[in-house]
């Protein structure tokens, strides 16, 4: 069966590709290159003029970090840590359980708390590791930076 669009006007907006079918296979914007269909993609303005001459600066290292122990679309990684556990950044905190699963690490140095369920915004309950950050990890980030 070939794949038939039908281009809807949408304004000076642009347009949505339908199939014969209804469902909404792609959209164009005006003004955008790309035919708006998902094999090839749209392709927004990069608008990088509204940063090109503002320099990289480092974000300050937040008192508290949680890490959800499910990275991926596969099964939630193991806990590899205990609470009151003294991490360094890069360390493994999660170990993948299975064939399609990550492991996790540390993301700042710190002390890791007593682990918590946390709610996605689309209402999944999932596992979290919080680790409460000691000190200015920007030493270690801005190392790679250079």
């Amino acid at each position: 069966m070939g794949n038939f669009f039908i281009l809807l006007g949408y304004g000076n907006e642009g347009q949505h590709r339908k199939s014969v079918h209804g469902d909404i296979v792609g959209i164009k914007i005006k003004g955008y290159k790309g035919r708006g269909t998902f094999a090839r993609g749209i392709h927004p303005p990069d608008n990088k003029h509204l940063s090109r001459d503002v320099p990289i600066r480092v974000m300050p290292t937040p008192d508290k970090v949680v890490l959800s122990l499910h990275q991926n679309v596969g099964t939630p990684c193991k806990a590899v840590v205990k609470a009151r556990q003294t991490v360094q950044w890069g360390e493994l905190v999660g170990e993948g359980s299975s064939f399609v699963s990550a492991a996790l690490h540390a993301s700042v140095p710190g002390t890791i708390q007593r682990p918590m369920r946390i709610t996605l915004v689309n209402g999944r309950h999932m596992d979290a590791l919080p680790i409460k950050t000691k000190g200015e990890s920007s030493t270690a980030v801005s190392a790679n930076l250079t």
